[in-house]
């Protein structure tokens, strides 16, 4: 559904019953008749993250075996992922739609964050301290999406989601330190913008990784 752009379980199917040999190569039994609507929605409900991610390093320690990926040069970025409610559409008028007290009844696991258009701007959710900066910047609720990529492929390495609270500086040595459990990032020179940059971190790469450092300014 990723690979195709596929936003309804119907488009999936019709694409495999029309496309028997994808069908096979996902594992399906063409001979037979293809799995109903429910079975797809009921699979995609159930279907754990902790798998996926299993998928994803088997697939990355393939193509690092492979010689596509290596460890040379790392680069991590978030992007914000925003929750399926009505307070999120700029067509919503309500006063309190981002309140840290009226959190959206639609998705109860998500945070009230903010995306900046420019990351030397740390801003930082306050209702009695409103930010006056003229920089471009929007308050939403949903996740972070962190990604770390091998930066000469662009391929993705591992990715971590975070509520939207949670600043990119507090989990950037977690996030590594997962990583490097299963892909060595042992002298690795790591590429990632103010968003993430603090003395912490730079001393965590520095100290632990064995590496080198460097924030872009976009």
């Amino acid at each position: 559904m990723k690979c195709e752009k596929f936003g309804k379980i119907t488009d999936l199917k019709d694409f495999l019953e029309n496309n028997l040999i994808i069908a096979q190569l996902c594992g399906f039994n063409i001979l037979k008749p293809l799995p109903s609507y429910s079975v797809f929605q009921r699979f995609i409900k159930n279907l754990s993250n902790s798998y996926l991610k299993e998928i994803m390093k088997n697939q990355v320690n393939i193509l690092k075996e492979l010689g596509f990926i290596d460890n040379n040069f790392i680069s991590v970025d978030a992007t914000p992922v925003k929750a399926n409610t009505k307070f999120n559409n700029p067509k919503c008028f309500a006063n309190n739609k981002f309140s840290k007290n009226n959190p959206p009844s639609s998705d109860k696991d998500c945070k009230l964050g903010v995306h900046t258009a420019n990351n030397s701007m740390n801003v930082q959710v306050s209702e009695d301290k409103p930010n006056n900066s003229k920089k471009k910047y929007e308050f939403y609720w949903g996740y972070k999406n962190h990604v770390i990529c091998d930066a000469i492929s662009g391929l993705p390495i591992a990715e971590f989601t975070t509520t939207a609270d949670v600043n990119e500086i507090s989990n950037f040595t977690e996030i590594l330190s997962d990583t490097n459990e299963w892909f060595p990032l042992k002298g690795s020179y790591i590429i990632a913008d103010k968003g993430y940059d603090s003395k912490q971190n730079h001393d965590f790469i520095r100290n632990t990784l064995k590496g080198h450092s460097f924030h872009c300014i976009k």
